[in-house]
Parts: structure tokens; sequence; C-alpha cells
């Protein structure tokens, strides 16, 4: 093999890196590498017909046991890697390669070439996980085919190694095989609609592959019906919604996927869905406060409100006028604070420290009554009685 590397992103490969075609230790493939109609056709001006593929060509394909030399007809799990598709040696095999009315019965060579070839592969380029393929179609019986869209598909005749180790993919995908030193023979033009599910691109007639004077191994299309059971992939019991399904090992994988998802995303909404409910309950209680303070305001702004508020004003203010205070600091205090400075005054600060807003308020309202009663001021400069101590604090005068 002269080049055992991986070609580059975009580029493209000349045919003279292709590996030798070791044949004896190969088996013949064709795997569809076009499932939608030729593009960008044009027609030369001398009745040539050139369009371009762009073939995705990795990952696992499903083929019967006894068309890879295997007894019995269990179902075989082939795996295409990266990087055996795109190493430029087998990249290099396309360039130049026939492109056939069909998959011949036989390989290409110099001595079939005149009866088989009917256009040839003109670049090979590497794009991504893709390989895009220019090609020139020659003939015209089969130019006629294409552009009557008799004919529009492609399918890439090859042989491979086959490397019996199992194993998993990157994704964890299982496989029985795997294809090495990839080779292209040639590239057939197929009819219209052979891709699908009835017809298996490569085999040259509805036969499920017995005739074995057609072209090599073709993969089994998904969905179609299949005999024997799978060798990797036994069938396993999963719940889904509550029933009992019986799926590969693979689609099992799959589901669980899906389902473990679809928890997160379960979890995830009820999580917010919780978010959502406390934030409402805490604008609810919102509201409330600011429904309550409405009402407080309200009511405080009504009317006989303001002059019930007004007139207690005025009997806190004559109480601190009568101990003492000025009518300037008492616009800056708040009643509280002026039924606490008038029972300071009169108790001590001491004293008046120690009683709460309560005992200043019953402390103040009894001194204003005491107070009423009297001739002198009952409040300011501390408390002054002539024929009463309302207090009870001060001392009996001796005489």
């Amino acid at each position: 093999m002269t080049e055992h590397r991986i070609a580059k992103d975009g580029e493209a490969v000349a045919a003279e890196v292709a590996m030798t075609d070791a044949a004896e230790q190969s088996a013949r493939f064709v795997t569809t590498i076009d499932a939608t109609p030729l593009t960008g056709v044009q027609r030369h001006r001398d009745g040539f017909v050139h369009g371009r593929v762009r073939a995705t060509r990795t990952g696992i394909q499903e083929y019967r046991a006894s068309e890879l030399g295997k007894t019995g007809d269990e179902i075989v799990r082939v795996y295409r890697p990266l990087d055996e598709v795109m190493r430029v040696d087998s990249l290099g095999s396309f360039k130049g390669k026939a492109v056939t009315d069909g998959h011949p019965k036989e390989r290409l060579n110099s001595e079939n070439w005149g009866k088989l070839a009917r256009g040839t592969i003109m670049s090979v380029q590497r794009d991504g996980e893709a390989v895009v393929l220019d090609v020139t179609v020659s003939d015209k019986a089969l130019v006629d085919k294409l552009e009557a869209g008799e004919a529009r598909e492609l399918s890439a005749g090859y042989v491979a190694r086959i490397d019996w180790t199992p194993g998993k993919t990157d994704d964890g995908e299982p496989y029985d095989a795997v294809q090495r030193d990839i080779y292209v023979d040639h590239l057939a033009v197929v009819p219209a609609g052979r891709a699908g599910k009835d017809f298996r691109i490569g085999d040259g007639a509805d036969d499920s592959g017995k005739d074995r004077s057609n072209w090599g191994a073709a993969p089994i299309p998904q969905g179609s019906s299949t005999k024997g059971a799978t060798m990797s992939d036994a069938l396993r019991t999963i719940m889904v919604d509550g029933l009992s399904v019986s799926v590969t090992d693979q689609a099992a994988q799959a589901i669980t996927k899906l389902q473990d998802a679809m928890t997160e995303k379960e979890k995830a909404i009820a999580t917010k869905e919780a978010e959502i409910a406390e934030l409402k309950k805490q604008v609810e209680t919102k509201d409330g406060e600011l429904a309550a303070a409405k009402k407080s305001l309200e009511d405080a702004t009504k009317p006989e409100a303001i002059a019930d508020a007004v007139k207690k004003r005025g009997k806190v203010t004559e109480a601190g006028k009568a101990a003492g205070m000025s009518e300037e600091d008492m616009d800056k205090m708040d009643d509280a604070a002026i039924r606490r400075a008038v029972v300071s005054k009169s108790l001590g600060d001491a004293a008046a420290k120690e009683m709460s807003d309560a005992a200043i308020e019953g402390a103040f309202l009894y001194a204003s009554n005491s107070t009423a009663k009297t001739q002198d001021s009952a409040l300011g400069g501390g408390i002054k009685t002539t024929d009463a101590d309302p207090w009870g604090f001060m001392d009996k005068k001796e005489g």
C-alpha cells in the first residue's frame, strides 16, 4: 500500500497513490453512495454528461453471513471506520475507474474495459466525512437513461479485507467485523428508486443475494425483513411508556438514552415550575401587602382620621410645651418621641430609658390627666404640684 494515512479535509487525491489490490484476501462489496439523483448534471457539446456525487460512506452496514463467506443466515454488522474510508490509498482507487451501466458480473480490468465501461471517475476529494466524485458518462445509451430519469443513482463496487474482530464504535454501536484495505473497482449507475427496501443495490436481480454471479455482497437496507438472528444484536426487553418492547441492543441503547434525556428534561421542568410557583407566591404576598398599605393610607387620609390625628398631636405638643420643649424641637419628633422626652424630664433619663413604649404611653397619659386637674403645670422642668403629687415620687415637706 502506497500511503496508509487519512486524507486531509478538502484534499484531492491522485490515482497513483492507490493501493495494490490483494484480491485473493478480499471480499466483494457494493454500497449505495448516493441515495439521491445525480446532481449538477451538465451535457457537453460532444454529448458527454458530467455530474458530481457527494458520497457519505462511513458507519455500520448489515450483511448476511453467507455473503461474507460464513455459514448460516445470521446478520453480520460490518463497520466502515473513517480512518479506513478516508485513507489516501483507498480514495486514490476511485480516480480513473469505470462508470458502468449497472453492476457487472466480473471485475473491471483492461481486457473487459471496452465492453463494460460507460464513463470515468475524473477526480476524488475528501469533504469532511464525505467523498466528492466528479463523474463523466460518455456512452450515449447511458446518457439517454440519465436524461430520461431512468437511472440517476450511483452505487460503488469495491473489494475490502474483512477483519473479524468485533468491537464498538466511539458512539457505542457494536459491530462484528471491520472493512479494511478498501479498493474501488467501479461506479455503477443504477435505476432510480432501487435504493429502497424492495431492491438491494448491486444485486443485479431481486434474488436475496443467492445469485453469486452478481457483484459482491450488498448491505441490507434498513427496514427490510431478514431471516435468522443477529450475531451481536440479541433482543432485549425494555419498558416504553408502560409497555414491554423487545428490541435490539443498539435500539435499546438509543431508547434508553432518549428516556434518560426526557427524564432530565422533566426534572428541569419540575424545578422551573417550583421556582415559578414560589415567585407567584411572593408576588401574591406583595399584592396583599400593597392592598393593606393602600387601605391603611385611605383610612389615614379620611377627613375624620386627619382631624383625630391633629387633635392627638395637639395634646402631645401641649404637654411638651408644659415640659419646657420648644415647638422647633417637637416639629422634628413624632408623638412617641415627644412622650418619651416628657416622661424623661419628669422621672429622669435613667428611669425613662428602662421603660417600654407602652409604659411610657401610660406614664404620659397619667401625668397628662393629673396635670389637667391641677392649677399649676404638671409637666415641664419636672413635675410640680400644689395639692397633689401625680407620680407619688415627691418627698413630703416637713412643717
